[in-house]
């Protein structure tokens, strides 16, 4: 029985260092980024019957020192056209850029892995009371 929960605690370990990491790689590619404000261009719900989901599909423009960049970004609701939305480009290449939106996933890929983490705690402080109780 005890191995079992020792493989528990391994399992729900590897899952929050998982969570953890990803998280902090979504969050960490964002800090050498810059921002604009964006303007809504296009925007529509897809039901791809293929994965059975819905999503949004929408597209943005920005301005960058006099320059005009535009493509797809990700949202999670409907955006009207002419909305404006923060936008995070790369300083070096503008066309690589995502809306401020899609950084909030890295926030919730850590925040996943903090909610594994009470199981654990729990755990460990069930072990710790019986063995205090053994002695």
């Amino acid at each position: 029985m005890k191995e079992k929960k020792d493989i528990e605690l391994i399992i729900l370990s590897i899952i929050v260092i998982f969570f953890v990491l990803i998280g902090l790689y979504a969050l960490s590619s964002n800090i050498t980024m810059k921002r604009a404000i964006g303007e809504i261009t296009y925007c529509e719900r897809v039901y791809d019957t293929y994965r059975d989901i819905k999503y949004w599909n929408a597209s943005a423009k920005f301005s960058v020192d006099g320059n005009e960049y535009s493509g797809y970004v990700n949202v999670t609701s409907h955006k009207y056209i002419g909305q404006k939305i923060i936008i995070l480009y790369n300083p070096k290449d503008p066309n690589d850029f995502i809306s401020q939106s899609s950084t909030y996933s890295g926030i919730t890929m850590i925040i996943f892995g903090f909610i594994f983490l009470i199981p654990i705690i729990l755990k460990l402080k069930d072990k710790q009371k019986i063995k205090s109780e053994n002695i």
